[in-house]
């Protein structure tokens, strides 16, 4: 049904759909509908959508995809404050999977302050954020921030994912 609608409406029904797809962590078909999406991307919302390319493809182990995007994303002039806090929440990320986690920390801290308190990226933003801090063995500021995602994301699967394993980390040490 996407498809038999005017090009603009399927457009904005098919970054629906991946946007939802992202926040339910399929990352997967997220993918194929944000790349395809991202074609040819040359503006601000363009931008943002390569952005969101170059974090699943980190999530997706696809690091020469993760390097295009990312590329992709920089030779793009148009900038905000949102897709300035995208490109930090994607180098957090891969700074994270990198292993440098002061680093990722210092990326996702200005992420953070960039993204909209009600974007799917501050979610991803603050699941990140949780790990670093937990990976640091710093579990008080790690608390601090799955207690905000419940309070920003109380449905959302990366709060659910962190939940469930804190749930379970504390079964095992009783």
């Amino acid at each position: 049904l996407v498809s038999a609608r005017p090009p603009e409406e399927s457009r904005e029904q098919t970054l629906q759909v991946a946007g939802r797809l992202l926040d339910e962590r399929l990352f997967e078909p997220s993918f194929r509908l944000y790349s395809h999406a991202a074609l040819n991307a040359a503006d601000v919302e363009g931008k943002k959508l390569v952005l969101r390319c170059a974090y699943l493809a980190l999530e997706l182990n696809k690091s020469e995809d993760f390097q295009h995007y990312l590329d992709q994303a920089k030779a793009i002039e148009a900038d905000d404050a949102e897709s300035r806090g995208a490109l930090q929440l994607v180098l957090g990320v891969h700074a994270f999977q990198s292993g440098k986690l002061n680093q990722a920390l210092n990326y996702l801290g200005h992420a953070l302050s960039a993204i909209a308190p009600d974007s799917s990226l501050k979610q991803v933003g603050l699941y990140f954020n949780f790990l670093s801090y937990t990976n640091l063995n710093n579990t008080d500021i790690a608390q601090n921030i799955l207690d905000e995602m419940s309070l920003l994301f109380p449905h959302g699967a990366y709060t659910a994912l962190l939940s469930d394993d804190t749930k379970k980390a504390e079964s095992i040490s009783n």
